[in-house]
């Protein structure tokens, strides 16, 4: 029978936490090659897997804690690539 409570999480603990900086280096370098030039919020949250929401950032933004450049086009907002991964660069940690 099944019991939620006895869930065992797919990965170890250890392998969530011990990134290296080359794992992080490697990341950025697969952003950098799949991302476009310029991308929205909802493109940002599809190549990152999720791990941060489009309503995330759009709160981010709010607060001033986004990106500093964004481009208004039609309603939505957009990232130029340089400038996120610098922003991200900075919150992402290890």
């Amino acid at each position: 029978m099944y019991n939620p409570y006895e869930y065992q999480y797919p990965y170890s603990t250890s392998s969530i936490y011990a990134q290296s900086d080359t794992d992080k280096e490697q990341l950025f370098k697969k952003l950098e090659n799949t991302l476009p030039a310029v991308f929205s919020r909802q493109e940002v949250a599809k190549q990152l897997g999720y791990a941060i929401s489009a309503k995330t950032l759009a709160n981010l933004d709010a607060k001033g804690l986004g990106p500093s450049q964004k481009l208004h086009i039609g309603g939505k907002v957009a990232y130029e690539k340089e400038n996120f991964l610098e922003w991200l660069k900075n919150r992402v940690t290890i």
